[in-house]
C-alpha cells in the first residue's frame, strides 16, 4: 500500500483500523470476530454483536433495516443492506459489526472507567486507555480536517450527504482511533473527550472527566445528513444542561 505522507507531517484519515484488524488476524490466527467475541463481548457480556449472523438467526429477525434519502423523492426509502449479513468474510477492524445501543454502551463505558467494564472484567490497562486519549497529532503542521476552518468533503454525496466541519471553533486533535476536543467546549464536552460515528449516520462520544458517555443509532444514508448533526448537538445540549436528569462529575 502505497504512504500518502511522510509520518509525522499530515493527518490523513483513512483505512488504518482496517489494516489493524488484518494484523490482529494475522497474529492470532482468527477471525477478527471471535477475537471480539473472546477479549471483548464475552468479558462484557456482551451476546449481540457481531460481523455476520451465521448461526444467530434470532439476531437476524431483529435487524432495523436500513433507510436511503432519495432527494428527487424527497422521502427515505428501505434500501438493500451494503454488506453482507451472513457468512460475511470481510471483518474490519474499521468498521461493519452490527450491534445495539445498550452494548456499544458498555463498551464505552470502558473507555470512561479507565479500561474496566462496569461488570469489573478488565478489557484495557489504564495505561492503554490513557494512550488512546492522548492528542497523537499534537505537533503536526498540517492537521487536514483537524485544522481550524477545515471541511471534510465529500466526494461522492451518495455516500456522505455534506461537507462539514469537525467541530466547528474548537481546538481539535486525534486519538487512537477517535477525534479529541483538544479545549473544553463551553457548556458541553470536558477538553479530551472522544467522539466518532459510523456511516449509517451513528454517533459515540465519551467525556471521562464528565464521567458520560452517549450513543445515537440511525439507520440512516447517506451519512452526514443535516437533521441527524443537529439531532447530535440537541442531545448533547440536553445532557450538559443544568436542568439534565444526568448529574455531572466535578473533577477535583
Amino acid at each position: 500500500m502505497l504512504i500518502l505522507n511522510e509520518p509525522g507531517t499530515k493527518f490523513e484519515y483513512g483505512i488504518n483500523m482496517d489494516w489493524t484488524g488484518i494484523l490482529i488476524e494475522r497474529i492470532c490466527g482468527k477471525k477478527l470476530q471471535n477475537y471480539f467475541i473472546e477479549n471483548i463481548f464475552s468479558p462484557l457480556g456482551i451476546n449481540d454483536t457481531c460481523f455476520d449472523f451465521k448461526g444467530r438467526p434470532d439476531l437476524l429477525g431483529k435487524l432495523v433495516p436500513m433507510h436511503i434519502w432519495d432527494p428527487k423523492a424527497g422521502r427515505y426509502h428501505i434500501g438493500k443492506y451494503p454488506h453482507l449479513l451472513v457468512d460475511n468474510p470481510n471483518h474490519r477492524g474499521g468498521g461493519g459489526l452490527h450491534s445495539t445501543a445498550k452494548s456499544f454502551l458498555a463498551m464505552i463505558s470502558v473507555l470512561l472507567n479507565g479500561g474496566e467494564a462496569p461488570n469489573g472484567a478488565r478489557i484495557l490497562e489504564t495505561e492503554t486507555v490513557n494512550l488512546m486519549f492522548l492528542d497523537h497529532c499534537k505537533g503536526i503542521q498540517d492537521k487536514g480536517v483537524l485544522g481550524t476552518n477545515a471541511f471534510a468533503r465529500s466526494t461522492d454525496h451518495d455516500k456522505a450527504y455534506v461537507d462539514f466541519e469537525l467541530l466547528p471553533g474548537v481546538q481539535k486533535g486525534w486519538g487512537l482511533s477517535f477525534l479529541l476536543n483538544t479545549e473544553d467546549i463551553p457548556n458541553g464536552r470536558k477538553a479530551y473527550s472522544a467522539e466518532w460515528g459510523g456511516i449509517a449516520n451513528l454517533f459515540w462520544m465519551a467525556d471521562p472527566a464528565s464521567e458520560v458517555g452517549m450513543v445515537i443509532f440511525n439507520d440512516i444514508l447517506p451519512f452526514g445528513v443535516p437533521e441527524f448533526l443537529e439531532l447530535q448537538e440537541q442531545v448533547q445540549q440536553i445532557i450538559y444542561s443544568k436542568a439534565s436528569l444526568i448529574k455531572l462529575c466535578t473533577p477535583s
